[in-house]
């Protein structure tokens, strides 16, 4: 994860930092019916997937600044939660990809 930080606080300034983000990781919670439905962990994955978007030709990081770097906040606090879940795992191995590529 702090490889992950530092590679998120260096995304190339051709990145742009919206006024209002779509990510909004400072302020992430799990969908409650998503939760009731599918579980904790999996309502998480899901809403990672709503911010993120499809994964399809994989993840693609859209915009930078405090909210994008904020997501390392949140894949802490739940892999603590979940520790060994694989879908968590594998959100921060994608995320640091995506970064890693730009």
């Amino acid at each position: 994860l702090a490889e992950l930080q530092q590679y998120l606080k260096a995304l190339p300034s051709n990145i742009p930092i919206p006024k209002e983000s779509t990510y909004n990781f400072s302020n992430f919670s799990p969908d409650l019916d998503w939760t009731a439905e599918i579980g904790e962990a999996a309502a998480v994955n899901r809403e990672l997937e709503v911010r993120f978007g499809s994964h399809a030709g994989g993840l693609k990081i859209m915009e930078r600044g405090p909210e994008t770097e904020a997501v390392v906040d949140v894949l802490e606090t739940w892999i603590k939660k979940y520790p060994g879940d694989i879908l968590l795992e594998k959100w921060t191995y994608d995320i640091l990809e995506a970064a890693r590529g730009l």
